[in-house]
């Protein structure tokens, strides 16, 4: 009887001993999956932190040069308005100087003068452009927009 209870409790140890080692094994299974998966999961932060970082910054330079190139275009907007609302380049009422030693100029008088619009109707139609040259402008900035969201 002895006997018997030894192997009983040899198997019972036996028993434990492997159900004790199984637990172990499964444990540290869960735990080296859960790491790998801790880790992939950290990777993909990572690399997805580099590249929105990364679209960051190509888009604030984008945006950047889209303020200096709109800066740019509407400086030359207005200096092309300025040009046009400049009565003396636009009426053809100063003479117009020659090449060489002449001190005198062409006439600004043409000999059909149906052709030819009065300074006073050109200075008229060029100061009411204001409305014109808002809208130029708005378009300017409207193109500008449109091809800084395209790209």
């Amino acid at each position: 009887m002895d006997v018997i209870k030894n192997y009983v409790l040899s198997l019972i140890a036996g028993a434990l001993i492997i159900g004790f080692a199984y637990t172990k094994w499964e444990l540290y299974s869960v735990t080296k999956e859960y790491h790998e998966y801790r880790a992939n999961i950290e990777e993909q932060v990572r690399i997805a932190k580099e590249k929105a970082a990364k679209i960051k910054l190509e888009q604030d330079a984008k945006y950047e040069q889209a303020q200096k190139d709109y800066a740019a275009s509407a400086r030359d907007l207005d200096a092309a308005l300025a040009r046009l609302r400049d009565i003396k380049a636009m009426s053809g009422n100063s003479g117009l100087r020659m090449a060489g030693r002449s001190t005198s100029g062409m006439s600004a008088e043409t000999a059909d003068s149906r052709r030819i619009a009065p300074a006073i109707t050109i200075e008229a139609g060029v100061r009411q452009t204001a409305f014109y040259a808002e809208a130029m402008k708005d378009t300017l900035q409207c193109q500008r927009l449109i091809e800084f969201v395209k790209d």
